[in-house]
């Protein structure tokens, strides 16, 4: 995400889409909200069964969440340093595509040197386009192909199921987020001081994966019993729902851009409500089945829960 960021008006320059498909995409989907606060809830509650006490509990919930939000910032710092090193100019450069460095320098900079439009004169970066239909739809056809192959995998071979079914629901979580993420420019979210559309898509995760982890984890004796199959279905499905179309609709890594782009106070207030929430989510969803009937058994031979 840093890197993308650092790379920004280079790679929009070259194809507009291609910095969402980076940043809200790839990004967004490799990183994810909703288990670090089920790992961090579940730390809490020693869920995994350490021998310890109710004090390591609490430093390792709390370690887990600012180790996560530390090493997120520094991935993000350090990435965008990355970026000036090893920027897109330069690696088309060394593909023998990109243009001479006096093209790029007026592509790049406004008269003052800060990031800009091309002046007047200047032909557009190599690459640019206003419209960009075959290529558009060239992505939109490979994308949806292989959905679809995701899709017949997953139909045709249960013992992939518990990857293929991921594949499938990874899709629309991305673009749920990304149309959430409109919110963000709600005047309500500037009231608030809170970027509501990674909110809800971060607090919408967790509160789905937390139903999936309840259906994976419900009662105390692991087995399959005489619905076998039924239930390693249900299981395979609820596993891709969590690490799926959850770990994609939620973002660590967006939410590590927008906390280093808020001033401190708003910054600790962002932070701490999305941590608070999504705790409190956990706790209803998750305690109540934990506390009174357990939380060792259904999926937990099937599949690798964690």
């Amino acid at each position: 995400m840093g890197w993308a960021l650092g790379n920004r008006a280079e790679i929009e320059s070259r194809y507009a889409p291609l910095y969402t498909a980076i940043a809200t995409g790839l990004c967004g989907s490799i990183t994810t909200f909703s288990v670090w606060i089920l790992e961090v809830f579940r730390a809490f509650g020693d869920q995994k069964h350490y021998s310890r006490s109710g004090l390591q509990n609490v430093l390792d919930a709390l370690t887990q969440t600012l180790a996560t939000l530390a090493v997120a910032h520094a991935c993000l710092v350090a990435g965008e340093h990355f970026s000036r090193a090893v920027s897109v100019a330069r690696l088309l450069r060394v593909c023998g595509q990109g243009r001479p460095d006096s093209a790029e320098a007026s592509a790049q900079e406004s008269p003052n040197g800060s990031p800009g439009p091309p002046a007047a004169g200047h032909a557009k970066p190599a690459g640019h386009s206003a419209t960009t239909p075959w290529l558009d739809l060239s992505c939109l056809a490979l994308g949806l192909a292989l959905w679809v192959g995701a899709a017949l995998l997953c139909a045709l071979y249960a013992p992939w199921r518990h990857v293929t079914f991921s594949l499938v629901l990874a899709p629309p979580g991305t673009i749920l987020r990304w149309y959430l993420s409109r919110l963000n420019a709600h005047p309500r979210s500037n009231r608030l001081r809170l970027p509501l559309g990674t909110l809800a898509a971060n607090l919408l995760a967790t509160a789905i994966v937390c139903a999936a982890f309840v259906l994976q984890r419900v009662g105390r004796a692991p087995g399959v019993g005489t619905r076998g199959a039924f239930t390693a279905l249900g299981c395979a499905a609820a596993y891709g729902l969590e690490q799926g179309f959850c770990g994609c609709l939620s973002t660590i890594s967006t939410f590590a851009v927008e906390l280093r782009a808020c001033r401190p106070r708003h910054a600790v207030w962002y932070a701490s409500a999305s941590w608070l929430a999504g705790i409190a989510l956990c706790v209803v969803l998750i305690g109540g089945p934990w506390w009174s009937i357990g939380m060792d058994g259904s999926c937990v031979t099937l599949y690798p829960v964690a």
